[in-house]
């Protein structure tokens, strides 16, 4: 009975760490976080702010495969487009993907963990058996075949990924 009041005593007066003193402490500790965290930043805003920045439109075309020179600075591609400008619009769609994709893994994975969690027994036994399934089942090869059975687009692709990595969500949900 007093160690828990104990307990309940050092939570009052302050002496445990809460948990947002964790990220401040983990970038003032760790010089590499604090640089890995400044490049996904810049590397984020270079994709929210591409069509302001770049140099060229992303359908403009140049000299066909041109060198790296003071006007492409990365170089042209087979078809003449500039390939900084390639990268820059890349980023925003692979910021829209990555993010959409773990919505919906999120959405999906949090709602058959919660599923899971709340009702048990059988409910419980056979998400869990459907989550174990998408966990040891190669994904890319799951990817391509879902991919070739519904179509093509980018939403396609966000769904896909998505529905494809729920499992790992549910799993923890359920847990809690």
């Amino acid at each position: 009975m007093s160690q828990v009041l104990q307990g309940i005593e050092t939570v009052e007066t302050g002496t445990i760490e809460r948990p947002r003193g964790f990220v401040r402490r983990l970038l003032r500790d760790r010089p590499q976080a604090s640089v890995g965290l400044g490049l996904v930043v810049f590397l984020a805003l270079v994709g929210i702010f591409a069509p302001l920045i770049s140099p060229y439109g992303p359908l403009e075309e140049g000299p066909l495969r041109a060198a790296p020179s003071a006007q492409h600075w990365l170089g042209t591609d087979d078809g003449g487009h500039d390939m900084l400008t390639q990268i820059m619009f890349g980023i925003r769609v692979s910021l829209l993907v990555g993010l959409a994709a773990a919505a919906v893994s999120m959405v999906v994975g949090g709602a058959a963990g919660i599923t899971a969690g709340y009702f048990g027994r059988k409910t419980d036994s056979v998400l869990m058996r459907i989550a174990d399934f998408f966990l040891v089942v190669p994904e890319l090869i799951l990817m391509v075949i879902l991919a070739k059975l519904i179509g093509r687009g980018l939403h396609v692709i966000i769904l896909v990924i998505g529905l494809l990595l729920w499992a790992q969500t549910a799993r923890v949900v359920r847990a809690r």
